[in-house]
Parts: structure tokens; sequence; C-alpha cells
């Protein structure tokens, strides 16, 4: 069964459960951890003077939330088991009614590591644990049938570490778990990205309606479009399994006009959750498709949406005109694909025939000026991907873009030819810094 069948098939059963037992989930979660977690101390957790703090997440595709939990003694510092502080922690899997407690043990100040989804949308934790008679060391706790179950061996230091993490730490990624603890901003996982097409007719405002030429561009670009399908519908497809999305993601193909207005402004408002693309900037001169270019362009507008909406989600913050969030898109397809579709001939494609049309239809310039420097960060991030995945595929493209040369407007206004090689060449040091940042989110 395909990744993202199965997620929809256990949404689904999710949402059924949760309508059968609708009696059962009046109680707010927190009041339904609370008693789980004083069910596991025996006593009341006011009563046993202890402080219980909560991080709420999702430990697989269900769709219902999971909470991982750490009890202290109050009025003392930290988890330090050494100096006498020793710290619960406690797993719980979320139930239609309540939650189910699957793993307890000891953790240290080190705190514990969480996973990016893995098979079925599983995580794995890691936390330092001391066995009897043994030093304390990094321990995987991985799912196993009726919960989770610690490793029969330690990890070593340097896999502990693995940036992939996400390192959870006591006082920043954990609240106090009271009843008014919630996890309402969590959402189910699930969604997928989806693909709606627009009308191949032009805007009533464009200056090409009237021309014979540009009526037949923008029917071969809806037409490239659609010949396109079977391929972006197959890397999507891999996302889907990959990255655990909270919402479904529309990537929405229509003939634009104004790059600016309509694409920028659009994905700004909307919050990336339907992400506009134009028609205008795929097809080549003489009407063809091109595949390379499909892709080019889809993957890294999916880049942000993909980051926003993932299951670990983040806030909207400047991000270099958009490098980390591109790069998170082309970072999607597999080695294999990339090889086949990361090639000069999608990014010069797209550019020649998006300059073609902004030339027709914008008079200030300001609008050629946005995409190119726009270009210039995609392409760079496309590179980067590829440097990351197969370095002598990365430096084959980088051989075949020296040869290509344009016109490109630099941070100060200044216009100067370049070849294109250039963009690629002048971010591997923001290439380096931005792939450590995903990599914390389990995108790499």
């Amino acid at each position: 069964m395909k990744p993202a069948t199965r997620l929809r098939r256990l949404g689904a059963a999710a949402l059924l459960a949760a309508v059968s037992c609708a009696h059962a989930t009046d109680a707010p979660k927190s009041t339904q951890l609370i008693a789980a977690v004083e069910n596991v101390l025996g006593d009341k957790l006011g009563e046993a003077r202890v402080e219980a703090r909560v991080h709420w997440t999702q430990l697989n595709a269900d769709g219902l939330v999971d909470a991982i939990v750490v009890v202290r003694n109050q009025n003392t510092g930290d988890c330090f088991p050494d100096q006498g502080v020793i710290c619960q922690l406690m797993v719980f899997r979320g139930q239609p009614d309540g939650f189910e407690r699957i793993y307890r043990s000891t953790i240290d100040e080190r705190g514990v590591a969480l996973a990016a989804p893995g098979a079925a949308g599983l995580r794995e934790l890691v936390h330092f644990y001391r066995p009897a008679g043994a030093e304390r060391a990094p321990y995987a706790v991985r799912a196993a049938e009726g919960g989770y179950r610690r490793s029969p061996t330690p990890l070593s230091r340097e896999e502990f570490d693995n940036p992939a993490r996400q390192q959870l730490q006591l006082r920043a990624d954990f609240e106090p778990l009271g009843p008014a603890a919630t996890p309402s901003a969590m959402p189910a996982l699930g969604g997928t990205v989806l693909r709606a097409y627009g009308s191949s007719v032009l805007p009533a405002q464009n200056i090409l309606r009237f021309d014979k030429t540009g009526l037949q561009l923008m029917e071969a670009a809806a037409k490239s479009w659609r010949e396109t399908e079977p391929l972006l519908a197959n890397q999507l497809g891999k996302l889907a399994g990959r990255q655990l999305l909270t919402r479904s993601v529309t990537l929405s193909f229509q003939a634009c006009n104004d790059w600016i207005s309509i694409v920028r402004r659009r994905v700004e408002v909307s919050g990336a959750e339907d992400v506009p693309l134009c028609y205008e900037y795929l097809i080549q001169t003489g009407g063809e498709a091109n595949p390379p270019a499909a892709l080019f362009y889809a993957l890294g507008s999916l880049g942000p949406a993909l980051l926003r909406f993932s299951d670990q989600p983040l806030p909207r913050q400047p991000d270099d005109e958009g490098f980390r969030g591109y790069l998170a898109g082309y970072l999607v397809p597999d080695r294999e694909s990339a090889r086949a579709l990361w090639t000069v001939d999608g990014p010069r494609y797209y550019r020649e025939m998006g300059e073609l049309f902004i030339k027709v239809t914008d008079t200030d310039k300001a609008e050629d000026s946005i995409f190119r420097r726009d270009f210039a960060v995609r392409f760079g991030a496309m590179a980067c991907a590829l440097r990351l995945r197969d370095k002598a595929a990365y430096d084959r493209l980088l051989g075949a873009a020296d040869g290509i040369r344009n016109d490109d407007v630099f941070a100060n206004g200044e216009t100067r030819n370049v070849a294109l090689s250039h963009w690629a060449r002048s971010t591997e040091k923001q290439c380096a810094e931005a792939a450590s940042w995903l990599k914390t989110r389990g995108i790499q």
C-alpha cells in the first residue's frame, strides 16, 4: 500500500473511532493525560510532590496526539541522576478516550531526542540510561508490539548527537502538565500534495490576449504541464511517504500574467497552504513539454510549504530570499531521480520562458528584477541539494552551467553578465549552513 494511501486510511479509521467514542472524549486531553500519569505514579501529582512536564507530539500516523512526559521531584534542579535528582520519562500513546503508557525509564540532563518519522510514520526516541553494572549511555527506544522497547545495546555518542534528531530540552520544549496544558495546536497528520489546474485562457488584463502567438504559447504551456503530470505525481508521492504533512498542500497551476502580484503576494497571504504556479514558465519556444523544468519549478516552490506544514511545524521567518525553503523542496527526490531531473536544461528553459513572458507583460522592469533574483536563489538551492546527494553529479552540473551566461541583478542593484554556475558556487557556504539547519528537522 502506498504511504499516502495508508495515511489517509489511518486518518479515516481514527476519525471513525473518535466518532464512535464521542461520549468518552469530552474530557480535555490534559485531564486525560493527568489521570494516566497519576495512575502510573499511584498518587495525585500535587500530593506526590513532583512536577510533571509534557511535550505533545505524534509518534505514529493514527491522527491522535501522543505525549512524552518528564516527572521530577519538586524544588530540585533539572535531571542530574549522579547528583540525586532522578527524573522519570514516560511515553503515552493517544487513545480516543485517553492515553496508554507505552514506555517508562529514567533520564538525565541530556533529555530526549526525537527522530523524524520513519516507516509507517513511526518515530524513534533516544535518551541516556544506565543499566545495572554499566555506565550511562544513549539508547534508542523503538516501537514494538504493545509499546516502545529500549535497544539491547547502546548507541555511540555520535549517533546520539545526529542532527537529524530533534533534541527536546526540559524547559524549552516541555510545558507544565496541568488542566491548562493543551495539544490543540497539534493538527492531525496525513496531509498530501494535491494538484489543481486552472484554465489555459489568458487573464482579461493580459496584453497577449489579442495576440495569436500569445494565445498559442499559453495553450502550449497548459498542455505541457498536463503532459508532465505523471512525473510530478510520482515525485510528490515520494514526498508524502518521506514527510508527514499536517494538512494537504495544493499546487495550483494557472495563467498568472503578473508574476509579482499573483505568485509572491498570494503565497504570503495563503501561508503557503495553496502554492500558485504559472503555466507561462514551463514551455520551450517550440511548445514542447519540459519535465526537468516542471520539477525544477514545482519542487522548489513546494519547499516553504513543506517546512511550514510538516509534522515539526515552524514559524514563518526570513530565510535569505527563500534559499532554505527551496532547498527543502529540492531535497525531496531520491538519488536516482536527482540524476535524471537535476540537469541544466530545467533551470535554463524555466528562466528563458519566464523572461520572455515578463518582457512582454512588464513595463517598469521591477518584475524582471525580482524574477532574476528569485531564479538565482532557486538555482543555488537546487545545486546545493544535488551537492548534498551526489557530489559527482553536482560537478557535472556546474561544468554544463559554466557555458550558460545571463545578465543578472545583484543585491546592490548592479547588473552583470555571469555564468549560471556562479549562483551555485557563491552559495556553497549558505548551502552547508542551510543543510545543517534542515537536518535538525529531519528533512535531509
